[in-house]
């Protein structure tokens, strides 16, 4: 709504203030693939919404952050996972917190994956669009250029099906989700090897 320059029938700002930090560290929901996917969710919809979180529920939020934040400088419940990584530097960044103070380069770059381009965890594979997408979306945060841009690239078009939508891997049915996953993906990357050259001796 907010690219169609529209507004919505009914005003968000209640519903999203009342679910914004609702979560409990000593009790998560079950079965949850991201701890940070609905706050993700959430604070994006404030940052689109011009919606001003007070100090209270900004410190909750980084609070709740900062709890599963690992020893490798990356973010997860177990281990850390670029997934969720991604998602916290955004979360962070949109609530004004200066994350190139938090060396999570170091976990990204250990995510990195020679045939791939990234992998969701350190040193496992096989890799999926979404994984890729967070890659992009924690260098493009951090003005990080990936050493493998080119096997991103590579990936993300090997994820084509013949009707122009992506789907999660090689082989599998396009959908919407993985098609933003694989467009953004792209625009992202792109932007971080134009910032290089621009960077780069004439």
């Amino acid at each position: 709504m907010l690219l169609l320059k529209e507004k919505p029938k009914y005003d968000p700002r209640e519903y999203i203030l009342k679910n914004v930090g609702i979560y409990n560290v000593d009790s998560l929901p079950k079965g949850i693939l991201s701890i940070f996917k609905p706050m993700f969710y959430l604070v994006e919809l404030c940052f689109g919404f011009k919606i001003k979180l007070d100090d209270n529920i900004k410190n909750k939020v980084v609070n709740f952050i900062f709890h599963f934040k690992k020893d490798d400088n990356g973010f997860g419940n177990n281990d850390s996972t670029l997934i969720e990584t991604s998602q916290a530097l955004s979360i962070l960044n949109w609530l004004d917190y200066p994350i190139d103070s938090l060396e999570v380069e170091e976990f990204i770059k250990k995510c990195e994956n020679p045939i791939y381009g990234f992998s969701n965890i350190p040193n496992t594979a096989p890799s999926f669009i979404e994984h890729i997408y967070a890659g992009a979306v924690a260098s493009a945060l951090l003005a990080y250029k990936p050493r493998y841009l080119n096997q991103c690239t590579k990936f993300i078009m090997e994820c084509q099906n013949n009707n122009g939508g992506f789907s999660r891997s090689s082989h599998g049915i396009s959908t919407l989700e993985n098609t933003y996953y694989a467009v953004r993906s792209l625009l992202l990357l792109s932007a971080l090897k134009r910032h290089e050259q621009n960077l780069s001796p004439s």
